[in-house]
């Protein structure tokens, strides 16, 4: 299965993965069969030069088997710029198998790892800050702010609302003069990984 995920060996695919295979990973595109993996594929190797699995452990029972690996990928860089290094990133996928193939997989990778090291910054989120009760109209709270002003601890005006990304938060972090800037993140998913 390495070979032919990291190897780009495709034409293997038809005799390991079901013509009813399914991803259900949460977010993965609702896609069925070989073709299914052969788009995903073609999606990673589009990011990425070189797409290598090294498997950590393997558990099976019944009809599932659970394979715990390191993904090591080079990100693709425009002609002439310096070569990126490589990301690892750990994943855990769960296959079912049925008649000798597999018929569906949960892939867990880990997202955040692999978006810090492509370059991405990520903040939380900001927790809500309630609106103030205003007064009765003609009174006025000791050490209010001024009408119209925002309320100590929110938003100033113009920023981001609660929970919104801000500026620089998940984008691409400004890279060396001569580096060319991260990948687009892949989406969730993305058929079966390792093993």
């Amino acid at each position: 299965m390495t070979e032919v995920l990291g190897g780009g060996r495709l034409e293997h695919l038809d005799q390991l993965v079901s013509p009813v295979y399914a991803d259900r990973t949460p977010g993965a595109p609702n896609l069925r069969g070989p073709d299914a993996v052969r788009k995903s594929l073609a999606r990673i190797h589009g990011m990425f030069s070189r797409v290598d699995y090294f498997p950590q452990q393997l558990i099976a029972e019944d009809d599932r088997v659970a394979a715990f690996y390191l993904m090591e990928a080079a990100p693709r860089v425009p002609q002439g710029a310096p070569a990126a290094p490589p990301v690892v990133i750990n994943g855990m996928t769960i296959y079912r198998i049925a008649g000798g193939k597999i018929e569906e997989t949960w892939v867990l990778n880990d997202q955040m790892s692999l978006a810090r090291q492509l370059g991405y910054t990520v903040e939380p989120a900001r927790a809500p800050v309630p609106a103030p009760v205003a007064p009765p109209p003609g009174t006025a709270s000791p050490g209010a702010p001024p009408t119209g002003a925002p309320p100590p601890g929110a938003p100033a005006p113009g920023a981001p609302p609660p929970g919104a990304l801000s500026p620089g938060a998940a984008t691409p972090a400004a890279p060396p003069a001569a580096a060319p800037p991260p990948p687009p993140l892949p989406p969730p998913g993305g058929g079966p990984a390792a093993c």
